[in-house]
């Protein structure tokens, strides 16, 4: 059924644009609704034929004030109404002698109604279904609309671009093409070439073709008109799927709107769901971390995880807050994002809120999953999804013999709803308010009841049976540390808050760490002073810089008497000079580091070197460096201008690239389970850590904000404000 495949609800207005069936395809789906109990409003913002009334229709024809007092009294007789303005003496000559053959229509046209006065309708016809022609196509199969077209109402909940495919093949002129012009226009195509799948696929999905005048809070499901219902649907199909990499693109409905089944098949994409995983509490009531209870031979929070990674799910979340490290350490090695709550102590809206911030901005919906529910399966998340995936409804909720339970999911329309939520009412509030657009799915199971809250809890759901195992245990302390310096250590020649204890800690209680930096300007000696100045205590052989690690990999590829040619500072020349000859002619390499005193000369030089075939090597690709005044411009200004004289790309030790952590990891002779990158650069630190395959955790103490973090897709594992907040959880002996 058309209703169902629009999945169109009360209150909606459903508004048609495009070319190839429109009037045809609301009146079917004003028919569908109307045998199902719905009141329903078919009107037009442009102009159509005047439908010829049958029994329980009535014509409206009416000015704003007197539509807005009559039609709500006229549906109480009449389940459907035709409304428009006036009659017009305009015939349209196609339409004579050509009546519908499901839908009477005079061959006069009606003039329509304004958008305002739909928009009106909507807020008081509460129960009612309003369906808007909103462009006019003069019967051809494609269309791209004028300037002042579509005529939509602001009010539009369901935008349905519609073409009929037997246009394909067609030339691109008018006789099949209303405006071909402007269809050439968006396609790029010439005008009497045959229209091709690409290009109604084109139009339909362009935001100046069929999504033009899209409302942000309308849903878009085009319809393509398949009336040769012997011919395979193969086109269709193709054209489905390119319209759908339109991100505002829910479906695409393959109908044939005259057949007595009118929906042959609907497309969707596979839905992109996040589960967000609440884990931040204190367990006041239980007296010790539920989290880290044993569940098998797994902790609680390790076996909810592992549940949540086996199902179908595009992304996964765990929102931690209470004991956050000691909580978080225990499914590092999971392939989970972790995200800290500092504001846990105010209520599970914070932990909704800090989990939705973090959700992939592809992502079409998140399932909230709580950490003390482990009898959870992922059949019961699966059927989730599932009925999400048929139905988009906003809210998806599990029930049991009738009663609702968790996890529960919210489409992305209603994030804005839920950041807004305060205290301790998560997403109760949310779904109280979109009641009547829930989707309940029964589920064979009372685990999604069960939440452990108390000892006795723990002690009746028998959780420590060896039946909860699913994977084999796995070692999951974070045991060492690639730790960043500025912005994590210090700002300027201040230590950040923590950074001296947090440093003490380390080395009393034995960490490995190493202190990783890409700027090149230093030697690590002069880190060691720097360092001491501040409080912190450390040696040279606990310095890694982007300098010295180009160093060490010009070892694994160049000569012994290789010739480079060098622009930094003493840092980069000092690693350098060890090895190799520095030179401005006849140089084997080109390494460029950060130099304050960058002069045109040098890159003029550097330019004819790689010109010549010298390679291009870079110690890092920092765009910015953070100083007192703000950010300056960093080693990356250089690479880009020589790229842009040269032609190449440099080669690039430092972070994000994985060679500096290997490098790294060699130096301190640990593996990369257990260890862990710190940093205050999403692109560099966070990003290096992951390409490394490391963990990374994140303090908002230098270059990142957090409004930065939210709107980028680079996510570390864990968050904090600084070092401190670090120091503060870390486990003590």
């Amino acid at each position: 059924m058309l209703h169902q495949a629009l999945n169109v609800k009360v209150n909606n207005v459903v508004s048609f644009v495009g070319a190839g069936g429109k009037t045809t395809a609301a009146l079917r789906l004003m028919e569908e609704l109307a045998g199902i109990g719905r009141q329903v409003v078919f009107t037009t913002t442009t102009r159509i034929l005047e439908p010829i009334p049958r029994e329980n229709e009535y014509l409206l024809l009416a000015d704003e004030e007197e539509a807005l007092t009559q039609v709500s009294r006229l549906l109480t007789r009449y389940p459907k109404v035709f409304l428009a303005q006036r009659r017009l003496e305009e015939v349209d000559p196609t339409a004579l002698g050509e009546s519908d053959r499901d839908y009477p229509m005079r061959p006069n046209k009606l003039e329509g109604v304004p958008p305002s006065l739909v928009d009106r309708l909507a807020q008081r016809l509460s129960e009612a279904v309003i369906l808007v022609e909103a462009d006019g196509a003069r019967h051809r199969a494609l269309k791209a609309p004028a300037a002042h077209e579509p005529v939509l109402p602001a009010s539009t909940t369901i935008l349905v671009p519609m073409a009929d495919l037997a246009v394909l093949g067609k030339p691109l002129t008018e006789e099949h093409v209303h405006r071909p012009g402007l269809v050439a226009g968006l396609t790029g195509a010439a005008l009497g070439q045959p229209v091709t799948v690409e290009m109604i696929a084109t139009v339909l999905s362009h935001p100046q073709g069929g999504l033009k005048g899209l409302p942000e809070q309308a849903r878009a499901i085009p319809i393509l008109n398949h009336r040769a219902e012997d011919r395979p649907l193969d086109d269709a199909r193709q054209i489905a799927h390119l319209v759908l990499q339109n991100k505002r693109i829910e479906r695409v409905i393959i109908a044939s709107l005259r057949a007595p089944e009118p929906v042959l098949e609907v497309i969707t994409p596979k839905a992109r769901v996040a589960a967000i995983v609440l884990a931040a509490g204190e367990s006041r009531r239980f007296g010790q971390p539920k989290q880290l209870l044993p569940v098998g031979d797994k902790t609680m929070i390790q076996h909810v995880v592992d549940i949540v990674l086996d199902s179908p799910v595009e992304q996964v979340i765990v929102v931690l807050g209470c004991r956050a490290m000691e909580i978080g350490t225990s499914i590092a090695d999971r392939p989970v994002q972790v995200v800290v709550n500092q504001e846990w102590k105010s209520g599970l809206s914070s932990s909704v809120r800090a989990g939705l911030a973090a959700v992939k901005p592809e992502v079409d919906a998140a399932l909230f999953v709580l950490a003390d529910q482990p009898g959870v399966t992922t059949e019961v998340i699966a059927k989730i999804i599932e009925r999400y995936q048929e139905t988009r409804a906003p809210i998806v909720v599990p029930t049991h013999r009738g009663q609702r339970g968790n996890p529960v999911l919210f489409d992305r329309s209603l994030f804005a709803e839920l950041m807004r939520v305060k205290g301790d009412q998560g997403g109760r509030q949310v779904i109280a308010e979109h009641e009547d657009e829930l989707e309940e799915v029964e589920v064979q199971t009372e685990a999604i009841f069960a939440d452990i809250d108390t000892a006795d809890d723990y002690q009746t759901a028998n959780l420590q049976s060896p039946s909860f195992n699913l994977h084999p245990p796995t070692s999951n302390s974070i045991n060492s540390l690639i730790i960043d310096l500025d912005g994590v250590l210090y700002r300027g020649d201040e230590a950040i808050v923590g950074a001296r204890e947090f440093m003490a800690l380390l080395q009393r209680e034995g960490v490995p760490f190493l202190l990783l930096t890409n700027n090149s300007t230093r030697t690590p000696g002069q880190y060691v002073t720097k360092l001491g100045k501040m409080g912190i205590v450390i040696e040279e052989s606990d310095v890694l810089t982007s300098a010295q690690a180009t160093a060490l990999y010009l070892e694994r590829i160049a000569r012994p008497e290789a010739r480079v040619y060098a622009i930094g500072e003493e840092g980069l020349r000092a690693a350098l000079r060890e090895k190799y000859t520095i030179a401005e002619e006849r140089a084997d390499f080109v390494v460029v580091g950060m130099d304050t005193g960058l002069t045109y000369e040098k890159l003029r030089v550097a330019t004819l070197l790689i010109r010549s075939g010298a390679r291009f090597i870079a110690t890092n690709p920092d765009k910015t460096l953070p100083t007192e005044e703000g950010l300056a411009p960093g080693n990356g200004a250089s690479l880009a201008a020589l790229e842009a004289a040269t032609g190449v790309a440099p080669f690039v030790v430092g972070k994000p690239e994985p060679a500096i952590f290997d490098l790294a990891l060699a130096r301190m002779g640990v593996g990369k389970e257990g260890t862990a990158v710190i940093g205050d650069r999403l692109e560099t630190d966070i990003l290096g850590g992951q390409r490394a395959g490391l963990s990374t955790i994140l303090v908002l103490s230098g270059a990142t904000s957090r409004q930065e973090l939210e709107n980028s897709t680079i996510k570390p594992d864990l968050v904090f404000e600084n070092v401190r907040q670090l120091y503060e959880i870390w486990p003590k002996s």
